[in-house]
């Protein structure tokens, strides 16, 4: 399953027909041109691994178990990063941004949603979440 982007999604071009995320690389869009509407974030691949890979050997020599917060990226490419350098889950500060499965798409397997913890407002509200209402 890919997840279809269009102009609801932050970055994405705005007069941009939707197309399916494994489609973007195909567009070539340059984002020195002005192809990509501000803010946007670019991330440089090795300071990304190291940082990644820094944070997880800073905590473990530690003995700190980590869980970064998501929504800082709501970034399932970035999610997926962290939990195989060694993070044991992910933390979100409602139970609606943990539930957004196009978030998690293909690169966070469903075996791994028991490690992700939310702060619901009620009791009900995590059941539901739980429950995949």
């Amino acid at each position: 399953m890919n997840t279809l982007l269009s102009a609801d999604f932050k970055g994405f071009p705005h007069r941009q027909k939707p197309i399916e995320a494994h489609d973007v690389a195909a567009m070539g869009w340059n984002v020195l041109a002005g192809d990509l509407p501000w803010p946007l974030a670019v991330l440089k691949q090795s300071a990304l691994a190291h940082n990644v890979e820094w944070m997880q050997r800073f905590v473990r020599e530690r003995g700190i178990d980590l869980a970064p917060h998501g929504k800082t990226t709501m970034s399932s490419q970035l999610f997926r990063r962290q939990l195989d350098a060694g993070a044991w889950g992910l933390t979100f500060a409602t139970v609606a941004q943990s539930s957004h499965s196009e978030i998690f798409s293909d690169s966070v397997p469903a075996n791994v949603a028991e490690r992700f913890v939310s702060t619901a407002k009620s009791s009900e509200e995590l059941q539901n979440c739980v429950r995949g209402e």
